[in-house]
């Protein structure tokens, strides 16, 4: 969005959804909910409805960090990783990509070293409210 308030199309179609990693126009999304601006200026984003995080780059490169389109909830890198619908997602000055696992009721972090997936705090797949270790 512009100071003057135009609004433009960053990648993906603003009529179809899907999961597909391309340039620009060409890829798809499902329900893009949280954004973020990296440390090199890319916009990661937490694709919910296709359980995943998206890197979209200066060029309109979209690809896939990690998840593969299924539901679920799996620790490891790239197409390993189940999220379930991820909203939230933020990155600390190091690079640590932390996101908001919704329906998994817990937050994962993104190594930036090798984009590993890990639960940080919650248990995953388990609603609760509790003070504690992680």
């Amino acid at each position: 969005i512009t100071k003057g308030g135009m609004q433009s199309l960053v990648a993906g179609h603003k009529t179809e959804r899907g999961f597909k990693d391309g340039q620009d126009s060409e890829a798809r999304f499902n329900c893009p909910h949280g954004t973020t601006v990296d440390g090199d200026g890319n916009l990661l984003v937490s694709d919910s409805g296709n359980h995943a995080l998206r890197k979209v780059t200066h060029s309109g490169a979209v690809s896939t960090l990690a998840g593969n389109g299924q539901v679920g909830f799996a620790d490891g890198v790239g197409a390993a990783v189940r999220f379930h619908q991820p909203m939230g997602i933020v990155v600390d000055t190091q690079g640590t990509v932390f996101v908001a696992d919704d329906k998994n009721h817990c937050v994962r972090r993104v190594a930036p070293s090798d984009g590993a997936v890990t639960k940080l705090v919650g248990v995953g797949g388990e609603k609760g409210f509790a003070d504690g270790q992680r």
